[in-house]
């Protein structure tokens, strides 16, 4: 099994493997070209490029950064605000109408908690043990800025995420949660 593929399955892999260094030096670069481009449709090109797939109308501010690109989908009508960072090792599925704020992170990568389980050795040396998990957003969502959402969450359909959060567990439908670590404070239905 590649390197690649235990990543896709979320198992321990070695970042550093070839078939992993060349899909994240192909992300990094279609997104070094994207910050420093000001064309809005070569902009777009290169979003189309860079994600696995992007609905029509998504807007992406710069500076952007992202380690992959390929495990990232994009609803129709979202807006990702400048200098957020999405690493996604596994697959971040973002749905429609998300509003995703300033400075916002996305990790879908984690490594073992002990110490002695982190470190291993291959031919090309030493390296750190990584293993991700993916991360679903729902439609009409707003996460507000600075959030943080860690590997392997859920959060739900017309949900808002407090500015500064840390998201750790899932986040059901309809709420409005906030916090580190984030907590659901009350219903977000219409009055």
């Amino acid at each position: 099994m590649t390197e690649a593929e235990k990543q896709a399955c979320g198992q321990l892999y070695n970042p550093t493997a070839a078939d992993i260094c060349a899909m994240r030096e192909r992300g990094t670069g279609l997104v070094r070209r994207f910050n420093s481009c000001e064309d809005a449709a070569e902009r777009d090109e290169i979003l189309r490029q860079l994600f696995a797939d992007m609905g029509e109308n998504v807007r992406v501010n710069s500076p952007f950064f992202i380690d992959f690109g390929c495990h990232t989908h994009i609803g129709r009508d979202s807006v990702i605000n400048l200098n957020c960072t999405f690493l996604d090792a596994a697959d971040i599925w973002i749905g429609e109408r998300v509003l995703i704020g300033p400075d916002m992170k996305i990790y879908t990568t984690f490594h073992p908690s002990y110490a002695s389980d982190r470190f291993a050795e291959a031919e090309s040396g030493h390296y750190f043990l990584t293993q991700a998990e993916a991360v679903h957003i729902g439609s009409d969502t707003w996460i507000g800025g600075n959030a943080t959402i860690l590997p392997g969450v859920y959060i739900g359909e017309n949900t808002v995420i407090g500015a500064g959060s840390v998201v750790t567990r899932d986040m059901p439908d309809h709420v409005i949660a906030a916090g580190n670590p984030c907590r659901v404070i009350r219903e977000n239905r219409p009055a």
